[in-house]
């Protein structure tokens, strides 16, 4: 009995890691993106972009502004995070409200985003990875297993 819970149990932890991993580097790679866009043409450029632009025009200027300087570098370091496994609670809730944000604005701006977009899934991954933690094989496991 106890060899089939361990066997269910690293199963688990597999899938945990692979679903950390996976997620995170699409976040980072997205990221990536915008920042080599950002160093290339300059700070500011995601938040002048099309892309920011029509999306943010249900938040307030005081907010759409230092989230748009902010959002190409948060999805580099959220995406980097999540992959190695630090902080991956919080990163993981702060990765859910990203994405979040981007379907709320996508609903609202008239894209088309239903019934196919890559959010649907990830937003409950993300949440997933808040409410189970990062998993065995990660660098807050470490961190934990030193104290």
């Amino acid at each position: 009995m106890t060899k089939a819970v361990n066997f269910e149990a690293t199963h688990l932890q597999a899938l945990i890691f692979l679903n950390r991993v996976s997620l995170g580097w699409y976040v980072m790679n997205a990221g990536w993106e915008k920042v080599q866009r950002e160093l290339a043409g300059g700070t500011g450029t995601f938040l002048a972009s099309d892309m920011f632009q029509r999306r943010s025009s249900i938040l307030p200027e005081f907010l759409a502004v230092p989230l748009g300087y902010g959002w190409p570098w948060l999805e580099l370091s959220t995406g980097l995070l999540l992959i190695i496994g630090l902080f991956a609670r919080p990163t993981a809730a702060v990765m859910a409200w990203l994405l979040l944000s981007i379907a709320i604005a996508l609903a609202s701006s008239g894209d088309d985003f239903f019934p196919r977009h890559y959010l649907m899934v990830f937003v409950p991954l993300a949440l997933l990875l808040f409410v189970l933690g990062p998993g065995r094989y990660s660098v807050d496991r470490l961190r934990h297993r030193k104290r």
